[in-house]
């Protein structure tokens, strides 16, 4: 089924779906485990019903769905946090520091999945933290279950503080570029299908950044402006409107890789005649301020493991 013809959940699995199917993502995901010793995961934005089940809702020294008692609350919550300003989560484990940074990948507003990597510690354990697993596996666990999860403790790999720095970074740097990719599959998908949608793209590619008035543009691809909204809607579940903003916004993110350039002027040569405008369908669409982007893709990624 075309993208645009499923409702939204629908529409953002199936994003998903092409985007970790990608040749490249099993790439990055090889190099990342080799460069760094941890494993990077892949989970789909899913229900409070949907993450129960999944063994990401449950604590990380658990590993497997059901061999915890309970999903970890912590971890649940920040699976469904809103990722804010620098688009990372870190969910720090109750013991030993054990941590997995969670990295939410947005189509325009939507969260359509997470890049996930760990769980890994951030220092040695250490014997209070064999009582603390004792006490939240409960006096009713045999001593062969408290074994066997202070011997996973240990086996973890253990990560300074530059390196947690060094691989949150390059996660939120791919969880950038899913983002990108995920952009361009839903501005392709809205001209792959209708020759009237092509002549719509292709004159919008001829005019560049110039405003394109509606009339105009209907007379090019041969029909009425009530008809052509009507047609690109039902096509691609986007207005006109909407398209032209995602384009413009796609333009800008390329510009604002250039650190010589303010935003401004990104803004300006991307078609908009408002900075407040600018920023505020950029910030809707790609889930941060232009300057903030410009530091994710442009430097390392800071951020300072938390509780």
């Amino acid at each position: 089924m075309p993208l645009a013809a499923q409702q939204p959940e629908q529409r953002n699995a199936a994003i998903w779906g092409r985007l970790i199917a990608l040749p490249k993502v099993a790439d990055y995901q090889r190099a990342f485990a080799l460069a760094t010793g941890l494993s990077m995961r892949f989970a789909p934005t899913a229900g409070v019903a949907e993450l129960e089940r999944l063994s990401g809702s449950h604590c990380a020294l658990a590993g497997l769905p059901g061999s915890w008692p309970h999903t970890c609350p912590r971890k649940l919550r920040a699976m469904r946090l809103d990722p804010g300003v620098n688009g990372v989560v870190a969910c720090i484990c109750c013991v030993g520091s054990v941590t997995e940074v969670l990295v939410p990948v947005l189509i325009g507003p939507a969260h359509v999945g997470s890049l996930v990597v760990g769980p890994f510690a951030l220092r040695a354990p250490e014997v209070r933290d064999r009582k603390t697993l004792g006490k939240l596996l409960g006096r009713r666990a045999p001593d062969a279950t408290l074994g066997r999860f202070w011997d996973r403790l240990e086996r973890l790999p253990v990560v300074t503080v530059a390196q947690y720095r060094a691989v949150t970074a390059l996660a939120h740097m791919f969880g950038q570029y899913l983002s990108e990719c995920g952009n361009r599959l839903v501005l392709e998908s809205a001209t792959e299908r209708s020759p009237i949608l092509r002549k719509i793209t292709r004159y919008y590619a001829a005019r560049g950044t110039d405003a394109v008035p509606l009339a105009e543009l209907a007379r090019h691809a041969g029909a009425s402006p009530t008809y052509l909204c009507k047609r690109f809607k039902q096509e691609t579940g986007l207005t006109l409107g909407e398209y032209r903003l995602r384009e413009r916004i796609e333009k800008a993110k390329a510009l604002l890789l250039d650190r010589h350039r303010r935003v401004c002027e990104a803004a300006f040569a991307a078609g908009f005649g408002s900075i407040t405008h600018f920023n505020r369908v950029f910030r809707r669409l790609v889930g941060c301020a232009p300057s903030e982007y410009r530091l994710s893709v442009g430097s390392p990624h800071r951020v300072s493991p938390t509780r």
